[in-house]
């Protein structure tokens, strides 16, 4: 695995979060970290407002189980052609877009891995988003 950009803790502060999900949540959350480390794109984990982070230049993506999903949110989402339709934003259009899951059947590494080399590219290329006021009522139901 991939030591952290920021805090050599971090690897097993991520397992420990996902350890503490139960049943298919926990599937999931072990699924999409091993797909985003086997997309062989140096991406690097980090922890940041207590959650996993994934980093490349630039945050890429986090991941977080709520109460009735777990969501994968890429930070410039707004920016990445949403070509397989499974981004769902949150209020306002701010930057960040969601791919939320329910069930680990719903998960499609080659089209996971597509979004993450956009992420990756936007970052590489220093694209910026123009970040707007987020809506945070679609964040009510955050497992914390």
């Amino acid at each position: 695995m991939v030591e952290s950009k920021v805090n050599p803790e971090t690897p097993q502060k991520i397992t420990d979060y996902i350890n503490k999900v139960d049943g298919e949540f926990y599937d999931i959350l072990t699924q999409l970290r091993e797909i985003i480390f086997s997309s062989d794109l140096g991406i690097v984990e980090d922890w940041k407002w207590g959650v996993p982070n994934f980093y490349h230049e630039g945050m890429v993506c986090w991941l977080t189980s709520f109460k009735k999903h777990v969501g994968l949110n890429f930070f410039k989402g707004s920016l990445i052609k949403d070509k397989f339709n499974v981004f769902e934003s949150c209020g306002d259009e701010k930057s960040n877009r969601i791919i939320k899951y329910t069930e680990a059947a719903q998960i499609n590494k080659s089209r996971l891995n597509y979004y993450l080399k956009q992420a990756v590219a936007l970052n590489q290329k220093g694209m910026k988003v123009e970040v707007k006021k987020i809506n945070t009522d679609c964040l009510d139901d955050l497992r914390i």
